[in-house]
């Protein structure tokens, strides 16, 4: 899979998994956009470019806010000249009781984040992509289909809309030459789960993710080699859902 002289913007929370990803992107040969707002991994992310040769774009950016969304996406434009993939990971999972007093508040920023922010990106990215012919990968995650447990209402119900979003917009953009397309991790050894042995016990692998298949399932999803594809869900859990 080539991305040489591909433009490539990679959102989100700042996790293992983003970081993955857009280092993966680098080593294809894509002209990598990290956005975020956390500062060790977008210094980590310019130092691994930096060893490979590559100047690339860290940009602290807070997606929640509309003007720093815009800001983003005319930054890239104007800074390369076009867009061709845009991958958005967008991540507050805090358990809110709906018998709590904060439960709307809680709800409130999870939808903002996880929903909003993606929707407001894939909106303004749009115009460049349909030039481009390009494409988008949400990533969601496999708790948009399981049973929502009671502290994780708003982040299931972020999540099953973001993928209603996604199958509305893959549709909408065929004539367009668009494609969308969603990734729905499992449990991934991100620095929140790496050490929780329990997660494991819920996959009928017993083992989590690494980042890095995360990274490679959204690449192919992005390439020419899946240009046939669009509206599709691609499931990484180990099983978990088989075993829910």
């Amino acid at each position: 899979m080539s991305f040489t002289d591909k433009v490539v913007i990679v959102a989100g929370s700042n996790s293992n998994i983003e970081l993955s990803v857009a280092i993966k992107f680098v080593t294809e040969g894509a002209k990598v956009i990290l956005a975020g707002t956390n500062d060790v991994v977008l210094e980590k992310f310019t130092e691994k470019c930096k060893s490979f040769g590559k100047n690339i774009l860290a940009l602290k950016i807070d997606i929640t806010k509309d003007e720093q969304a815009s800001y983003l996406i005319n930054k890239v434009y104007n800074h390369f000249g076009k867009l061709n993939i845009l991958v958005t990971d967008l991540n507050e999972s805090e358990d809110a009781d709906i018998l709590n007093n904060d439960f709307m508040d809680k709800y409130d920023q999870t939808i903002k984040v996880n929903l909003r922010s993606a929707v407001c990106l894939t909106h303004l990215a749009l115009p460049y992509l349909i030039k481009s012919k390009g494409n988008i990968v949400h990533v969601s995650s496999i708790e948009a289909r399981m049973n929502i447990t009671k502290g994780a209402i708003p982040y299931g119900t972020s999540k099953s809309a973001l993928d209603r979003f996604s199958y509305g917009v893959a549709a909408k953009l065929v004539p367009l030459g668009v494609r969308v397309n969603i990734v729905s991790p499992g449990h991934v050894k991100a620095d929140e789960v790496i050490n929780s042995s329990d997660k494991n016990e819920q996959t009928l692998t017993k083992r989590m993710n690494d980042p890095g298949e995360i990274g490679d399932l959204i690449l192919f999803v992005a390439s020419d080699k899946a240009k046939g594809i669009t509206g599709s869900d691609f499931v990484i859990d180990n099983g978990t859902l088989l075993n829910n």
